[in-house]
Formats: structure tokens, sequence, C-alpha cells
């Protein structure tokens, strides 16, 4: 923050922790409770652009080709400070005085850059969502005013008279239940939802391009719920709820939702349910659907050998003694098991036949066998056998106890 001039915000992945990150300054960082946060462990290092930072923005390039255009016509960008994890790289620069705010960069139908500025943070240190480190030059950012800056033809601004970058987007210091000294010993105590976990916009400036993602996405979302209504349904209940798509932010969708849906699905319908979120979301990502899916798979297999490291000795044994179909039913049996529920006891779940089908992507009679073996077995315990639905009553699931809790 020192070496910088920028006010520092805890990260986890590309992700902020703390809700109100857009209206923090550089009094907030000294903040004793703020500066404890980067110790939770594993905690990236994000910097506020634009204004709140006096100026320091970054130029975000996810390939080599838009950086090597760029570099030839602002050779002087050669000496200033470049961050980087896996592909591409991030400019960092001062402004001085007007610049345009947070800002899509494309050429000819494709995304050249991200201009991030006022409105927008970027990772400047930690550890990329593949697991790559980001690195730096260690030089500082270049101060120059922006029209010294030169783009190559056919480039195209959202804004080409760029705002007046002296007034604000929130001025309101962060003085509030997040950052203030009188309220820290209340702030100690709050549990982990208290932080963000996702950020509550799409970073893009243009409202036409806003409005082509969201045709888009319901588009794409239409046609899969004529075509494939289970996997659909699937979708609405373990996807929408829990993930919300960001640019530049796929790897670290899969890096949350791959480990997450090895335990509530098979398989074949985790990557599924993973290229439909590429599909319905296709327009803020810049890698293809196949470098989509083959990173899921590569990481489908490392969640698959770190697995069994979860499981105290007991399942262990087990987990290696059943056959592929047996596993996939035994971590959906297991993660409902181990959920704290306070209408079931610890190591109680219910499990209807038609459910754990649809989460296999089998038929009923196949889950319904399954669950007959893992009985057998003395894996499973039926505490309530499940009913039909019947005139005058609903349906219920079967009531299982897990044997190896």
């Amino acid at each position: 923050m020192n070496s910088l001039g920028g006010v520092v915000v805890p990260m986890r992945d590309k992700t902020p922790l703390l809700k109100n990150w857009p209206r923090l300054r550089s009094q907030d960082c000294t903040n004793d409770w703020l500066l404890t946060q980067f110790n939770r462990g594993n905690e990236n290092i994000g910097i506020v652009l634009g204004e709140p930072s006096s100026g320091l923005i970054s130029i975000d390039f996810d390939a080599e080709e838009p950086l090597a255009e760029f570099l030839a016509l602002n050779p002087m960008a050669v000496g200033t400070l470049r961050t980087k994890a896996v592909r591409g790289c991030n400019l960092w620069f001062r402004i001085k005085g007007e610049y345009p705010p947070l800002t899509i960069l494309k050429k000819e139908d494709r995304i050249f850059a991200e201009w991030r500025s006022t409105g927008g943070l970027t990772v400047i240190a930690g550890i990329h969502p593949s697991g790559e480190h980001y690195i730096s030059n260690n030089k500082s950012p270049l101060k120059i005013n922006f029209n010294e800056l030169k783009w190559p033809l056919g480039v195209e601004w959202k804004h080409p008279t760029p705002p007046n970058s002296s007034e604000p987007l929130n001025t309101t210091s962060l003085n509030s239940e997040y950052l203030n000294p009188c309220n820290t010993e209340s702030l100690h105590n709050k549990p982990l939802d208290c932080y963000s976990h996702k950020t509550d916009s799409i970073n893009l400036s243009s409202a036409s391009a806003i409005a082509d993602n969201i045709q888009g996405r319901n588009k794409s979302l239409d046609n899969f719920q004529k075509t494939h209504p289970s996997l659909f349904s699937l979708y609405e209940k373990l996807i929408e709820p829990k993930f919300k798509a960001m640019p530049h932010q796929r790897n670290a969708f899969l890096m949350q939702a791959v480990p997450y849906l090895y335990r509530v699905v098979g398989d074949e319908l985790n990557m599924e349910l993973v290229g439909l979120f590429h599909d319905a979301n296709r327009g803020l990502f810049n890698d293809s659907k196949a470098q989509h899916m083959k990173e899921a798979r590569a990481m489908l297999k490392g969640v698959a050998d770190s697995y069994r490291k979860e499981l105290n000795q007991g399942e262990q044994v087990v987990y290696l003694a059943l056959k592929p179909p047996q596993r996939e039913a035994f971590r959906i049996c297991r993660d409902l098991a181990l959920r704290k529920d306070e209408n079931s006891p610890d190591g109680r779940f219910f499990m209807s036949c038609n459910e754990l089908a649809s989460r296999l992507g089998k038929h009923p009679p196949q889950a319904y066998r399954l669950l007959g073996e893992f009985m057998s077995f003395g894996l499973l315990g039926l505490i309530t056998k499940g009913q039909k639905r019947k005139p005058g009553s609903r349906a219920m699931a079967s009531e299982f106890e897990w044997k190896l809790a």
C-alpha cells in the first residue's frame, strides 16, 4: 500500500472479501481490523483502482497478441509495473488528470483488453485460481496523462470522452460496520457471511453489451430448458443460487464449482452443468467452450485424486471397495449426512429415489437399487421409509442414517 499508494483489499482468488470495497479509501487501510484480514489464510491482495487510489489503473491483457500491439505503440510501457499469473498480464499506470472509468476495449468484435479504473479492482499479489503465483517485474507504475497512451487502429472505447476522474464513484468513507474502529469488537466475532463472496454488478460499462449478455443468457437457458428439462432443473437448484458469472472469473468459477458438484452430482452431470454455465454466460468469457471443458475435466481429475484424503479411515476402505457408480452415490449421501440440518440429527438425511436418480443422471429404479445395496452393505440405515403422494397427503422422502459418521 505504501509503495504503490493504492487502496488494498483482501481477496479470495479473484473475489473481494469485503462487500463495500468500492468505498474504501487510503485512510481506511490503516485500520487494524482491515489489516488483520490479510492474516486469515490464503488471502490475495487486490488494489481498488482509479479515484480511490489516486489514479492508479491497470490495463488487463488476456492474450499476448494485443499486449504486443500495445507495447509496439507505447514502448515506454516496458518500464512500468507489470504483473501476471497464467497468461497475458496487467500493465499498471498512475494517470494524471482525466481518464475513463472501467471499460472493455474491443477490436473487431473481440475483447482487446480491459481498462481497469474507477469501479474496478485487480489482484496484484497472491495465488491465481490455477495455482500459479502472481509475479511482477518490481517496477513502479509510470505517471502519465491518459492522452499519452496510443491505441491500435480499430480499438473501440465505450466512453470516447473520458469523464472527470476527480468525480468519485462513491466518496463515502467506509467508516461503517466494516471498518469503524468503534465497532471492531463486534467485527472480530462476525461470521464469514459478513464477507462478500461475489461482487454485486457485472463490470461492463456499455448498456448494450449488458443487454446482449442478458439476452444471450436467457436464450441459452430457455433452449436448454426445452431440450434437457431435468438437467435444467438441477442447474437452477445447484448452480444459480451459488454462482454468479463475472468477467475474467471463469477460472474462479471452475475452482469452486467442480469440487462442490463432485459431492452433489455424478461426474457426467458435473461436466454438463459447468458446460451449461459457459453456454449461458459466453459473452463474459474470452476462452472457448472447448478450453473451458478441457480445464474442467483436468480439475475433475484433481478433485477425484484429493477427495479420498478427506475421508476417515473407515470411509476410505469402503469407498475404494465400491464400483464407480456406487462411489458417486456414496459422495452424494455422505455430503447430505454431514451437513448441519436443524430438522435432522447429525448423520441423518432425507433422500428419495427420484432425487438420487436426478443427481446421478439415472432412472429411479437404478437409484432404488443403489440405496438397497448401501443398506445391505451396512453403509446406510433406514430410519423412516418414504411414501408416494396420495390424495390428501404429500410425498415424503425416506430418512437414512450414515453409518460411517
